[in-house]
This record gives structure tokens, C-alpha cells and sequence, in this order.
């Protein structure tokens, strides 16, 4: 768990364009 917590902080710009990739797609599914 505190490893995924290292990661988190590490690596939150990526996970920011995951979730907004994630979320435009979401977008094309539902639009």
C-alpha cells in the first residue's frame, strides 16, 4: 500500500493524463 502510495506521488502527472484520457473516452462513449 505504501509502495502504491510512492507510485502515486511519482508518477501523478502520468495518472493525471490517464484519468483525462480515460474521461474523454468516456466522453465519445457517452457524447
Amino acid at each position: 500500500l505504501l509502495a502504491m502510495g510512492d507510485w502515486l506521488e511519482e508518477d501523478c502527472e502520468c495518472l493525471q493524463l490517464l484519468v483525462s484520457d480515460v474521461f474523454i473516452s468516456s466522453q465519445s462513449i457517452w457524447g
